[in-house]
């Protein structure tokens, strides 16, 4: 849950200023949506906001990046927490501050990760009405000098209302009734206008200083001046009252209190009429120059910020020629000031059609907005700098035009990252090809959707196409269009993301099985979209049906056997029994299942398998010929013999134990003792036979079964992937973290069951491979996908071919190119770099593909021997596998008509190079 803000201590008088102000819910204004502009172009962020925290909302004045949003609730808003302080609030990562992690802000649109705002305090008073902030979509840290920008252009927004206020004060000024002829003058004035007697008392006031002191001119009529301000101001007074009252006009100026605020005022005190010498009276004149005295002081600081932007800012003459040039264009292109200035702005910079320049200038002076254009204009070392324009008049009190503004922003990082912007698309696209998983998403206002290209591919339907929610939902079969519309209905009501599998059928008629998960998008705390990823999985359910089928028919097979066969689990309960076994012992089915082994023997048999057998079975793995005596149903006694495997699965851990039972009870009544005892050694020895054909038998059905294991477990990783991707900007980081591992482990075990299968099947294949024009990106691609993160992170690809295709067996080759990646990571230093080098031989004409790691390289003994089966240097003696990497990677050459080879074997620069020969007929 997202914190909620606790209140500030001045909540009811800061509300009461901020609704005084009447700026809530007003049209944009060009001042504040420049400072907000400034804002973003200073501090380098996509997203400016000047911000007004009302009692339950949070209201933008101006906005910029956000397209358009002009409020959201305060319980969720970063500046409701700004407020709080006087300084700066910095939220360099909002996923690690337990303050924002779960905000929707952050989860969801905008995206927030670094936010930064000053308070907006009013000169006077001290209330903080909101903020000025930045808003970015990565983590990052301001500058001191960027927090002190930011702070100026908080201060700017203050005063700008302040300035705002005081102006809204002046037009309010209303007329009086009390002495028309005089009021009707006096109360029009924007300034002060009292009168006093000798005695200091009030015999008038006009409307605008009754407004600044909170009276009536009917109220402060009669009354002393020193009983109308405080002792302090009266003090200051005193002796410019002195001088009027002795006929001399004197000025003073101040600062005073006016309508509940401190405000800067000039005051001229007036002598008037003379008494036989004596002054009668005097006026007093107050103007309020707090406005004037900010500007002055505003203007400073626009100076200041102009001169200290990082952006080259210039003054042209309407002729072209420099006539200003700030620090930024010193910074930007290397010429100084005096350099510049009085240099024509085309000749200056080689901008490329000096002609546009006078033409945008015209424009200008006719009134005319110039927009903000792209080019290049060339620095002082020659470089051409790519840089954004915009171009603004410059006006004198007339508000004619006497020149124009030119500010110029070097665009290069900006070109730099929508190339890696558009890398990073092609590469999104093209591993989505390869997945299969492509992206929607439902807009709830408009109920459109929208595709991406995979989603297209999937749907057999153009690149781009556009439909509505009843059309998509139109390609599904009416059970899941009821299982989707029951999973977005649960997720309106609150219940979350949603993922299920459903049936469709395509544009062309293609009937296909899809995963479908989703999400829903709020903006306001109100749904607005809902978006998910689809991925065809039709070949892995196809796969679990015909695993299943398998499996039943293995069953089936199990227990029609006509042998004595029963499985066991780990603590020696019956899991099936052949029917052979029910025949001869003469149970049931039920009677059996479920049950420990030992229930059917004899006692003395009981204890000795309790003891001695099952212990040493599950330690050794089999157990050979061991004599028993079974109890049958009937109360016969069967004399038997117990052979057992121990069925493990792929990572080697036991799973249950697989019995043959020979029933030697008709052979043991035949014979004597001794010939029993004959019988028994020689059927051990047929049994010994026997048993290992049956290893051997079980070893190509656990070939059969992990052929068909593996499929499913692709399909689980290709899940585990997909949702990792659904995890990833939600910042559940351990989630996505528990995933990667599950991810890693299922990757290895993978590997375990290609290295075996491939080592099966190169064992008995012949023959060449048969190849296909294979994408060598796409190769490189997946090899590196097959990898863990970290270990994917020091791959280094050097491309040094134009080739884009060769000819292979793109699963044998992927195999063998990642054994000789992993090998290259597990004995190379630990954070090393491991190089793929890409090249072209012509003579062989081939493909060559070389890897190189800083690893010590191999001993002297093991090269001669190093691609046999089983072998295995002294380094690895200790670490997992079985010697079939290279193994296989040998006989993968061999079956491409190429070769494998130690190109280096000199520590810290160990090479193994492929290379796949490619026919000469072809292009």
């Amino acid at each position: 849950m997202t914190p909620t803000p606790p209140l500030p201590a001045d909540e009811a008088r800061r509300l009461e200023r901020l609704h005084a102000l009447g700026i809530l819910d007003t049209d944009a204004e060009p001042m504040f949506d420049t400072l907000a502009s400034l804002a973003s172009s200073l501090l380098g962020t996509p997203i400016a906001l000047v911000s007004f925290i009302d009692a339950d909302r949070q209201w933008f004045k101006a906005e910029l990046g956000l397209g358009g949003v002009r409020q959201t609730h305060r319980d969720v808003a970063f500046c409701a927490h700004t407020i709080l302080q006087s300084g700066i609030f910095e939220v360099p990562d909002a996923t690690l501050d337990e303050r924002f992690v779960d905000n929707p802000l952050v989860t969801g649109a905008p995206g927030i990760r670094f936010y930064a705002a000053a308070p907006i305090e009013m000169p006077e008073g001290g209330e903080r009405l909101g903020t000025l902030c930045v808003i970015d979509r990565q983590p990052r840290l301001l500058t001191d000098a960027q927090r002190q920008q930011l702070q100026m252009l908080a201060q700017l927004v203050a005063q700008a209302l302040d300035l705002r206020e005081q102006a809204r004060r002046r037009v309010e000024v209303e007329l009086a009734g009390h002495l028309a002829s005089l009021h009707s003058v006096l109360d029009d004035l924007p300034v002060s206008v009292t009168v006093y007697d000798a005695d200091l008392c009030n015999v008038f006031a006009n409307a605008m200083h009754g407004r600044w002191l909170g009276r009536t001119p009917g109220e402060m009529l009669g009354r002393r001046l020193d009983h109308l301000v405080r002792p302090d101001r009266f003090a200051l007074l005193k002796p410019h009252i002195d001088m009027a009252l002795a006929g001399q006009p004197s000025t003073f100026e101040g600062t005073f209190t006016a309508q509940g605020e401190e405000r800067q005022f000039q005051v001229q005190f007036i002598p008037h009429g003379h008494d036989q010498g004596r002054v009668p009276g005097f006026a007093a004149l107050a103007i309020d120059v707090t406005a004037e005295r900010h500007a002055q002081a505003l203007r400073g600081r626009l100076a200041a910020l102009v001169e200290h932007t990082d952006d080259a800012i210039m003054g042209l003459g309407l002729d072209g020629t420099i006539t200003d040039w700030n620090a930024g264009a010193t910074r930007l292109f290397g010429f100084g000031e005096t350099e510049a200035l009085g240099r024509h702005c085309s000749q200056l910079l080689a901008e490329p059609d000096g002609a546009a320049l006078h033409d945008r200038i015209a424009l200008l002076v006719k009134g005319e907005p110039a927009a903000p254009y792209e080019t290049e204009l060339r620095s002082r070392d020659g470089t051409i700098l790519p840089v954004s324009v915009v171009m603004s008049p410059i006006r004198d009190r007339e508000r004619g035009v006497v020149g124009v503004a030119k500010s110029v922003r070097d665009i290069r990082r900006l070109r730099e990252a929508e190339a890696a912007l558009r890398a990073s698309q092609a590469f999104l696209d093209r591993t989505g090809r390869i997945a299969g998983v492509g992206g929607w998403e439902i807009d709830l206002r408009t109920e459109q959707v929208r595709w991406s290209d995979e989603v297209c591919r999937i749907h057999e339907r153009p690149l781009g196409y556009r439909l509505d929610v009843t059309e998509g939902l139109g390609y599904f079969t009416r059970e899941s269009r009821r299982l989707l519309r029951g999973a977005l209905a649960s997720a309106l009501q609150g219940s979350g993301p949603f993922d299920i599998e459903a049936q469709m059928t395509t544009a062309r008629g293609k009937a296909l099985w899809v995963r479908m998960t989703g999400t829903l998008e709020k903006e306001d705390g109100v749904p607005v979209r809902c978006v998910g990823a689809m991925q065809d999985i039709t070949v892995r359910r196809h796969a679990e049906i015909a695993l299943e089928e398998s499996r039943a028919s293995f069953r089936t097979l199990y227990e029609s056997t006509p042998a004595l066969l029963q499985s066991i689990d780990l603590q020696g309960c019956i899991l099936t029994v052949s029917d052979a076994w029910l025949t001869s012992l003469g149970y049931s089915r039920d009677q059996v299942i479920g049950r420990p082994c030992i229930d059917f023997l004899l006692p003395a048999s009981r204890s000795y398998v309790q003891q001695v057998v099952l212990p040493e079975f599950f330690a050794r793995g089999r157990a050979d010929g061991v004599p028993l005596k079974m109890l049958c149903q009937d109360g016969r006694v069967m004399d038997v013999l117990w052979s057992a495997v121990l069925q493990r699965d792929l990572t080697g851990q036991p799973q249950r134990g697989l019995m043959v039972i020979e029933d030697i009870t008709e052979k043991l009544a035949r014979t004597s003792e001794l010939e029993r005892e004959h019988q028994l050694r020689l059927q051990i020895e047929r049994h010994a036979r026997h048993l290992d054909e049956l290893l051997t038998e079980r070893s190509d059905m656990l070939r059969v079964l992990a052929h068909e294991v593996r499929q499913p477990l692709n399909n689980a990783s290709a899940a585990l992937q997909s949702a990792a991707a659904a995890l990833a900007g939600t910042g559940k980081s351990a989630a996505a973290e528990r995933l990667q591992r599950a991810r890693d482990v299922m990757g290895h075990v993978l590997a375990g069951v290609d290295n075996t299968l491939a080592a099966a099947s190169l064992l008995v294949g012949s023959g060449q491979a048969m190849g296909e024009d294979t994408d060598i990106d796409t190769l490189v691609a997946v090899v590196l996908a097959d990898l863990s993160p970290n270990d994917r992170a020091r791959v280094q690809v050097l491309r040094e071919t134009s080739t884009r295709t060769a000819t292979m067996d793109m699963g044998l080759m992927r195999l063998a190119l990642r054994n000789l990646l992993s090998n290259a990571l597990k004995y190379a230093p630990p954070g090393s770099p491991v190089t793929v080098r890409l090249t072209d031989s012509d003579d062989p004409l081939a493909l060559v593909i070389d890897v190189t790691d800083q690893g010590p390289g191999f001993e002297a003994d093991l090269l001669p021997r190093m691609f046999e089966r089983g072998e295995r240097g002294q380094q690895a003696q200790h670490a997992a596998g079985h010697g079939l990497g290279l193994y296989i990677v040998h006989r993968v050459m061999e079956r491409h008509g190429g070769q494998v080879e130690v190109f280096s074997n000199l520590p810290g620069a160990v090479t193994m190079r492929l290379v796949i020969t490619q026919s000469s007929n072809e292009p």
